[in-house]
C-alpha cells in the first residue's frame, strides 16, 4: 500500500431521498455505496477503514467532513466518496445536497454543503493524501422558473471550487466526478431528470473495477489512481453512458495506491504445454479433458492458465461444435457454486441470524470476493471454502412489502456467481393477536413437545390391536411415525432447518388426526375421545408455533405446465391417490375409505396432501416452501410405504385397504399394490419437480 506506517480511512456518503419535493428521489447512491463499502473495506483490496453515512442532513455531513480531516498523520491515506444531487447556486459555485436541502439556488448556501468547504478540509488535514469522488446527479437535471446568473450552458468549474494553495507542493490532492456537464438548466419551479443515466453507473463501474482487479491496467497487482480514472473513462465511453468523468489534480506527488487487485486477479498464469500445430477434432477433444484436468487442480496458477486456453477454445469459431461444447462444459463445471444455493429465512425478530455458505467448485474458483448492495447484508469471508452471511432484519427499508430480498455476488477469476438472498417479514394482521400470555406460553417448545407426547401415547394405547396383528412391520410403522416427528422438533430449533421441521411436523398431525378421526368412526368410548382430544391440542399447538404459516406458498403466480412432464406427474399421481381412497371399493367389501374413514378422516388424510402437492405444482415455490412441501409429503408417505409393502410380506395376515377391519380372512393385495405403487409416483414426482433450481451463472466474455 501507499504508506507504510500511515492509515487508510474512507467516509462514504449516499443521500437518496429528499425532504423537498423539488429534489427528486434516488434509486441508486445507498445501493451502490453497499457494494463499494465493502470492497474499500476489504483488508484484501481496499484496507480502508469504512464510516458510512446514507441520508442525512447537511449539517450532519459538514460536522462528519470536518472530524474526517481532524487529528490525522501525515502519512494517511484518505478517501470521501459523495453520491447523490449536486446543484448549483445562483454564482455557479457547487453544493452537495443533503436531506434538508433547499434546491432554490439562493438557499444553498444555508442549506447544503459547500464545495469550497471540502476544499478548505482538504487543505487542512495532516494527510498528504486525499481522494475525493464525485458521483453527483446535477449533470441532465433542470429548475423549472428559476433564472441563473451565469448561462445555462456554462459549466460548474471545479477548478474553481477546488484550488490549491500555497505550500501543498508535498501533497496529492485529487477529485474524480462522475460527469463532465456539472451544469442544471432551470425551467420552473421542480428539479427534474431530463433522460440521462444515473450517476451509479460510476459508482457500479468504480465498485467492479476494484473488485475484480480490471482497474489494474498496469497489471502489477495496484490500482492506483491514474489507473482507476482511466479504467472508469474507458468503461463509462464503452457502456454508452453520456456520462465522461473529470479528474482534477490539485496537488500530486508521487503514485497513489489505492488498493490491491482481489487475490485471484494476483495470480501469475503458467501456461499449459499444448501439442504443437493444429490437431485434429480428436486431439482436440484429448486437449480439453487435459485442460479440464489441470482447471481442477490445486495448482492455481497451471489452474488459470489453463482457463485462458479453454475461453479460446469455448468461443473458437473454427473448432468442431463438439470442442467446443466440452470446453464450456469444463468451464461450467470449475464455476463456484454455493450450497446453499439460495438463502431464505423469515425474520420475526430484528436479531442478526448468520448463515454458513458452503463454496464448492475448482480451488482457483474458491479465490474469490464476494459483495452485496444490500446494507441488512454482511459477508465474512471465514475461510477458502466457506462464506459467513449475516442478515441484519433492523436494516431491512421500511416499506409495506412482506418480503425483501437481496443477491450477493462472488466475483474469481472464472466469472462471477449469484447468491439470492430473500427475508420475509410476519405480515401484520388486525384482530386478535397471538401476544396475550396464555398464547405465548402455549407456543414455547416444551409445550409442543408435551403435546407430541401426549398426543402419540394415546394414538399406540389404542392401536395396541394393530400392533400385534402387523407384528414387526406394525412396530417399525409406529417408529417411523414417531421418529419423524421428534426429528421435527428438534429442527425447528435451527432457523436454517425450520422448513423442514415444519414439514415433518405437519405430516404427523395429518396421521395423528386421521387415526383419531378413525378411531371415532370406529367407537365413541373415552378412549377415542380422549386421542381425538390430544391429537387436535397437537396439532393446535403446532399452528401456534408456525403462526402465520410462511412455509405455505403465498402469493400464487400461475405457472404454464407446458413441457413440464414431472409437474403434470406429479399432479395426475395426487388425483390418483385420491381416487384411490375415495372413489375404489376395497377388495371383498364393498367399503371405501371414505365409508371407514368418514369424511373428516377422508379430508384430513386424502385431500391436504392432494390439495399441497396440485397447488406447489402450479406455482414457483421459494426454497423454504419447496423444503416444507418435499417433507410434508415424504413424512406422511414415508410410513405408508412401508405399511403397504409389509402386506405383501405378511400376506393374508394382513390386509390394508382390502377389507374395513384388521383382519386375516380376507386379501386383496393387489389394490395395496396398486395404491403403493401411486403413492411412490407422487412421492418422486414431487421430489423431482421441486428440486432445486440450477444456480445462475455468469461466465465474462
Amino acid at each position: 500500500m501507499a504508506a507504510a506506517v500511515g492509515e487508510r480511512h474512507a467516509l462514504l456518503i449516499a443521500n437518496d431521498d429528499y425532504q423537498h419535493a423539488d429534489l427528486q428521489k434516488l434509486t441508486a447512491p445507498g445501493h451502490d455505496v453497499e457494494a463499494l463499502h465493502q470492497v474499500l473495506g476489504d483488508p484484501g483490496i481496499g484496507g480502508f477503514t469504512v464510516k458510512v453515512l446514507r441520508n442525512v442532513a447537511h449539517h450532519v455531513i459538514t460536522r462528519a467532513v470536518a472530524e474526517f480531516f481532524a487529528d490525522r498523520h501525515p502519512d494517511d491515506l484518505l478517501l470521501v466518496h459523495f453520491s447523490g444531487h449536486g446543484l448549483k447556486s445562483a454564482g455557479g459555485d457547487l453544493f452537495l445536497a443533503g436531506t434538508d436541502t433547499c434546491p432554490a439556488p439562493a438557499m444553498l448556501p444555508a442549506t447544503a454543503v459547500d464545495a469550497r468547504f471540502l476544499n478548505r478540509e482538504m487543505h487542512a488535514t495532516r494527510a498528504r493524501q486525499v481522494v475525493l469522488l464525485l458521483d453527483c446527479c446535477y449533470g441532465g437535471a433542470f429548475v423549472r422558473g428559476l433564472v441563473p446568473r451565469r448561462p445555462a450552458a456554462e459549466p460548474v468549474s471545479l477548478t474553481d471550487s477546488f484550488t490549491r494553495p500555497p505550500g501543498t507542493a508535498d501533497r496529492t490532492q485529487v477529485i474524480i466526478t462522475a460527469s463532465s456537464a456539472t451544469q442544471f438548466a432551470f425551467e420552473d419551479e421542480r428539479l427534474a431528470d431530463t433522460g440521462e443515466r444515473r450517476p451509479s453507473v460510476f459508482t457500479s463501474a468504480l465498485t467492479h473495477g476494484l473488485a475484480t482487479g480490471d482497474a489494474d491496467l498496469g497489471g502489477d497487482g495496484i490500482v492506483d489512481l491514474d489507473e482507476l480514472y482511466d479504467y472508469l473513462y474507458d468503461r463509462l465511453e464503452a457502456s454508452g453512458s453520456p456520462q465522461t468523468p473529470t479528474k482534477v489534480v490539485v496537488s500530486a506527488t508521487g503514485k497513489t495506491e489505492l488498493a490491491r487487485t482481489p487475490p485471484a486477479r494476483r495470480i501469475t498464469a503458467r501456461p499449459p504445454l499444448l501439442p504443437p500445430g493444429r490437431p485434429d477434432s480428436g486431439n482436440d477433444l484429448a486437449t480439453v479433458a487435459m485442460l479440464r484436468r489441470l482447471l481442477l487442480d490445486e495448482d492455481v496458477e497451471a489452474a488459470a492458465g489453463a482457463l485462458d486456453a479453454l475461453r479460446d477454445l469455448s468461443t473458437d469459431d473454427s473448432r468442431t461444435v463438439a470442442v467446443v461444447n466440452a470446453a464450456r462444459a469444463a468451464l461450467d463445471e470449475a464455476q463456484l457454486r454455493t450450497v446453499p444455493a439460495a438463502i431464505d429465512i423469515e425474520a420475526g425478530t430484528d436479531e442478526p441470524v448468520t448463515h454458513s455458505v458452503r463454496l464448492v467448485g475448482a480451488p482457483l474458483a474458491k479465490l474469490c470476493h464476494a459483495t452485496t448492495t444490500s446494507r441488512w447484508l454482511r459477508i465474512t469471508h471465514t475461510r477458502t471454502d466457506e462464506l459467513s452471511v449475516t442478515i441484519h432484519p433492523a436494516a431491512l427499508p421500511e416499506s409495506s412489502q412482506h418480503a425483501h430480498t437481496g443477491e450477493i455476488t462472488v466475483t474469481n477469476r472464472i466469472g462471477e456467481t449469484h447468491l439470492p438472498v430473500r427475508v420475509s417479514r410476519p405480515t401484520t394482521r388486525t384482530g386478535w393477536s397471538l401476544d396475550s400470555a396464555w398464547l405465548t406460553r402455549l407456543r414455547k417448545p416444551p409445550v409442543l413437545v408435551a403435546a407430541t407426547v401426549l398426543a402419540y401415547t394415546l394414538c399406540l394405547i389404542n392401536s395396541v390391536g394393530f400392533v400385534r396383528a402387523f407384528s414387526a412391520f406394525g412396530v417399525l410403522f409406529f417408529a417411523l411415525h414417531i421418529g419423524l416427528t421428534t426429528a421435527g422438533l428438534r429442527m425447528i430449533s435451527s432457523p436454517r432447518h425450520r422448513p423442514a421441521g415444519a414439514g415433518l411436523l405437519a405430516s404427523g398431525a395429518a396421521y395423528l388426526m386421521t387415526d383419531a378421526f378413525s378411531m371415532l368412526r370406529g367407537s365413541t368410548g373415552a378412549g377415542s375421545w380422549f386421542e381425538f382430544l390430544a391429537a387436535t391440542a397437537f396439532t393446535t399447538i403446532a399452528g401456534l408455533h408456525f403462526w402465520p404459516f410462511t412455509q405455505l406458498p403465498r402469493k400464487l403466480h400461475r405457472r404454464s405446465l407446458r413441457g413440464r412432464p414431472i409437474r403434470l406427474l406429479a399432479i395426475g399421481a395426487a388425483g390418483g391417490y385420491l381416487l384411490l381412497f375415495v372413489s375404489s371399493g376395497t377388495g371383498y367389501s364393498a367399503d371405501t375409505l371414505l365409508d371407514f374413514l368418514g369424511l373428516p378422516g377422508s379430508l384430513t388424510s386424502v385431500v391436504a396432501v392432494t390439495a399441497l402437492t396440485v397447488t406447489v405444482m402450479h406455482t414457483e415455490p421459494t426454497p423454504p416452501q419447496r423444503t416444507f412441501t418435499v417433507t410434508a409429503v415424504a413424512g406422511y408417505f414415508a410410513p405408508e410405504m412401508v405399511m403397504l409393502a409389509g402386506s405383501f410380506v405378511i400376506g393374508p395376515r394382513y390386509v390394508y385397504l382390502g377389507s374395513t377391519v384388521w383382519s386375516a380372512d380376507t386379501d386383496a393385495t393387489w389394490f395395496v399394490g396398486v395404491q403403493l405403487c401411486v403413492i411412490a409416483v407422487l412421492l418422486a414426482a414431487v421430489v423431482l419437480a421441486l428440486r432445486r433450481t440450477p444456480r445462475r451463472v455468469r461466465t465474462p466474455a
